[in-house]
């Protein structure tokens, strides 16, 4: 038996001296359970990965998924990031993959250059974070690790592992700056 996942995107519109209330504007069918979603840095795409291991560029005008990427057949995506500057897209697997792509921008259309895998962790990615500056990316994991991976010129190299947390790592969050990492 298929059961069906719903995913909304929710567009709130701009209240007029607070009485609008907010509404859902897109509404997606979907036939496994969304695992993390962010808004494109363009505001027009949503990104979402899910638990049959699909990554999906959803395009919000066209209301409609333009770009379905499964890194691994049957092997959950936990986590997607994506560059402020919209030039990268990162997701972060079960299996403690992690996957990069580049972005280029062609009119509407947003092209996708698989450029590097790195095996993050022993253990499944719970969180992937680039930095604001897009320099750095953070993985977290159920290894209860945290570890710093150096973006520049596409290398992804290892920078430092943060050891010492109790339990697994669940997410982290970058400082505006880029300068400062809080895990949780």
């Amino acid at each position: 038996m298929l059961q069906k996942h719903w995913a909304s995107a929710a567009l709130i519109p701009e209240p007029t001296h607070g009485r609008v209330p907010p509404s859902v504007q897109r509404d997606y069918q979907l036939k496994v359970p969304v695992t993390d979603v962010v808004i494109h840095p363009n505001q027009g795409e949503l990104v979402s990965s899910d638990q049959g291991g699909a990554i999906k560029i959803w395009d919000l005008a066209e209301n409609a998924c333009t770009h379905e990427l499964l890194p691994e057949e049957e092997v959950p995506v936990r986590s997607v990031s994506v560059a402020s500057d919209g030039s990268m897209l990162v997701a972060a697997n079960n299996k403690g993959n992690v996957y990069v792509w580049r972005t280029k921008s062609k009119g509407d259309l947003t092209e996708l250059d698989a450029i590097k895998k790195v095996t993050a962790h022993a253990k499944y990615v719970t969180r992937c974070v680039l930095s604001p500056d897009a320099r750095t990316l953070a993985t977290c994991s159920a290894d209860h690790t945290v570890k710093i991976w150096s973006a520049a010129d596409d290398a992804f190299e290892l920078e430092r592992t943060l050891e010492g947390h109790q339990r697994w790592v669940w997410d982290a969050a970058f400082s505006a700056d880029s300068a400062y990492l809080v895990t949780d």
